[in-house]
């Protein structure tokens, strides 16, 4: 499985990420900003305090993570919609 190997912050809550299978995809995190453990994030200064975790996904230092697998999973359904366009 892909693990995130870089990422970038950027504006507008979005993440630049690399993956350690050379794909690299823009995320976009604004849907999860709703769940608490994600509030902290409307800093934009404790939004750019994202790193990459020991399994290869996100995390913030409140404990707020996002797993690989929603990552990938992201990803598929942006791909999915641009298929049908």
């Amino acid at each position: 499985m892909a693990q995130v190997v870089k990422v970038v912050p950027r504006e507008d809550y979005r993440l630049e990420i690399e993956l350690d299978n050379g794909d690299n995809m823009v995320l976009d995190i604004r849907p999860l900003l709703q769940k608490p453990i994600f509030k902290p994030l409307f800093d934009e200064a404790f939004f750019r305090r994202v790193k990459v975790d020991e399994f290869g996904g996100l995390e913030w230092p409140n404990g707020a993570d996002i797993c690989v697998d929603w990552i990938l999973a992201q990803s598929s359904h942006r791909e999915a919609r641009a298929g049908t366009a």
